[in-house]
């Protein structure tokens, strides 16, 4: 909300986040009607139904990234929601930007994941 009520009406023509900065991409997107692309989110709408914009946001997460997770099987990520393939775990810390850069090399990845967003 202190990211929503700074920029006012200066709204962004599109948002994209990694951890933190996805799950309020995520919540900013549904705020603004503007296209948003989160990596490494946290599930933040608890509840199945769709909510207005929901069509608006991506959310990529690696399946090695128990950020992705969290905080349950409650709550589910706005929008479309992607679990990649991982390429190698490198152990607890496949949370970095890097590990999911290194994930869009996967043929699998690249064949799930858009070409562009929002997809038409």
């Amino acid at each position: 909300m202190v990211i929503h009520k700074r920029l006012d009406q200066r709204r962004p023509k599109f948002i994209i986040g990694h951890s933190l900065g996805a799950a309020a991409a995520q919540f900013l997107s549904l705020l603004w009607p503007v296209p948003a692309i989160g990596f490494a989110a946290p599930r933040l709408h608890a509840g199945g139904r769709e909510v207005e914009n929901d069509r608006l946001c991506l959310c990529l997460w690696r399946k090695d990234d128990p950020v992705g997770s969290f905080p349950g099987d409650s709550f589910r990520h706005v929008g479309k929601s992607i679990r990649l393939d991982k390429n190698r775990s490198t152990g607890l810390l496949n949370h970095s930007l890097r590990h999911y850069k290194a994930s869009m090399t996967n043929a699998h990845n690249r064949s799930v994941v858009p070409e562009a967003w929002p997809a038409a």
